[in-house]
């Protein structure tokens, strides 16, 4: 068997998970003022993408979150315009598959209310997962990682897990860090991540590259409330601002996506 090096190694990303100290600024938050909240992933993985679109209530008096319908959305990558179509009340899918590619410019259009919003998003090269390996001790599943993290400098990543087909997709579950002391790292099977769990456990791992302003409104929420899914798009985290433009909040983001499935030791 592979020596497994960094259960000595108290892995980089395990303790960058924790350690992102960066003040957020509560003025930012609304009140007493209805605004537009996006929720809008482009990813190269997917060909269908998903834009969500609400009303927020404020910070301070919480109300349920309603459904933004009848807004005109589209998605371009400076080239093509790709049209999005309202499947389910505030829920919209772009009417023509596509994937997001490597390197290029997305920009979201969205007309509501009579009033125009807008956000940009380069999708970035993601951490490169060649295997991942799940190594079980003590009631605990730990999660090996080989694949080369990229040399170019000031990447930033979500991490999360997908154990017995059920996504975990609580926001405090959710792992994130960024390349500042990993930067061109090849990661030999070296530990990276820790679940408690059973040996039958199956177990995927998936990492997105994120813009810096993403990785900064997601640590944001991530320490500031205790929310349960849906992380982004529910009322508390609907206060925090993302880019969209003209006083919409959320976020816009394009993103790389690499899935693995554990392969156990």
């Amino acid at each position: 068997m592979k020596n497994i090096k960094s259960i000595l190694f108290i892995p980089v990303i395990l303790i960058m998970i924790y350690s992102c100290k960066e003040e957020f600024d509560y003025n930012q938050m609304t009140e007493g003022l209805e605004r537009l909240v996006v929720e809008a992933y482009i990813t190269d993985v997917d060909s269908v993408h998903t834009v969500k679109l609400m009303r927020s209530s404020d910070y301070i008096d919480p109300q349920p979150a309603l459904a933004a319908t009848n807004a005109v959305v589209t998605v371009s990558n400076g080239t093509d315009t790709y049209s999005f179509a309202e499947v389910m009340p505030g829920v919209y899918r772009n009417t023509l598959p596509f994937y997001g590619e490597t390197g290029k410019t997305y920009t979201i259009s969205i007309n509501y209310g009579e009033k125009d919003y807008s956000a940009t998003s380069v999708l970035g090269e993601c951490f490169d997962m060649e295997n991942v390996y799940a190594y079980y001790e003590d009631s605990t599943n730990y999660l090996l990682l080989c694949g080369q993290e990229p040399v170019e400098p000031d990447q930033y990543y979500t991490l999360k897990t997908i154990v017995n087909g059920v996504e975990n997709d609580t926001l405090t579950n959710w792992g994130y860090f960024d390349d500042g002391l990993i930067n061109g790292h090849y990661f030999d099977f070296e530990l990276f991540a820790m679940l408690q769990g059973k040996e039958t456990d199956t177990i995927e791992v998936i990492i997105s590259s994120v813009s810096k302003e993403f990785y900064t409104y997601f640590t944001s929420i991530a320490q500031n409330t205790g929310y349960e899914p849906d992380p982004f798009f529910s009322t508390t985290p609907a206060n925090f601002k993302g880019n969209i433009s003209n006083g919409g909040l959320g976020f816009f983001q394009a993103m790389s996506v690499k899935r693995k499935s554990c392969i156990r030791l």
